[in-house]
């Protein structure tokens, strides 16, 4: 969580390796502002930078929404039916609250659209511009109502997009994930501590 202490000597022997290679992860993880070091007092979890949350919204959102705009003409019935069963394995996680299986079939899900379309390298391209989103994405997931929410999303899309219905699909996907934009809400109501 954020402000965390990251022990070095925990590192290592978590991992089995030197701390020059733990030293040197840090600094990548430092960079990617995901760790905080501090002379004399250690490493730390950064807080979540609402300022790359919200980048990395609006970088997804614009390539997301143009890619089942163009799905929407095209979309096979085994397409239709695997983001199906994905909402449905959702669906079960939730009843279980494993918050981890839950955020992979969410990725799987949006992965299935652009792969259907495609363009599964731009799914790839874009890991980096989400990956702030996903911080504060992880950390949220655990209220059954940000997981439901989701889940009404992902049906609205499937519906739009089994109509072939390009615009609407736009819209749906939009809508989703403008809900991105509250995560910073819902972290400080958390811990404000977790918000930078």
């Amino acid at each position: 969580m954020p402000g965390s202490p990251i022990p070095e000597s925990a590192v290592c022997d978590a991992f089995g390796v030197g701390r020059a290679h733990v030293r040197e992860a840090l600094r990548l993880l430092e960079i990617e502002n995901l760790v905080r070091r501090q002379a004399q007092s250690g490493n730390y979890v950064t807080p979540v930078s609402s300022h790359l949350v919200k980048d990395g919204a609006f970088i997804r959102r614009a390539v997301e929404q143009e890619n089942v705009r163009e799905l929407a003409k095209n979309i096979t019935p085994q397409t239709l039916g695997e983001l199906e069963a994905l909402i449905d394995r959702q669906r079960q996680t939730v009843g279980v609250g494993d918050r981890g299986d839950f955020h992979a079939l969410d990725e799987a899900f949006h992965l299935t659209l652009f792969k259907a379309a495609g363009r599964e390298h731009v799914w790839q391209a874009l890991q980096p511009s989400k990956l702030h989103v996903d911080r504060a994405r992880i950390i949220t997931l655990g209220p059954a109502a940000t997981t439901e929410r989701a889940i009404e999303d992902h049906c609205r899309v499937l519906e739009a997009l089994s109509r072939r219905d390009c615009k609407a699909s736009a819209k749906a996907m939009g809508d989703h994930l403008r809900h991105i934009e509250h995560l910073i809400a819902e972290l400080g109501r958390l811990d404000p501590q977790y918000i930078e």
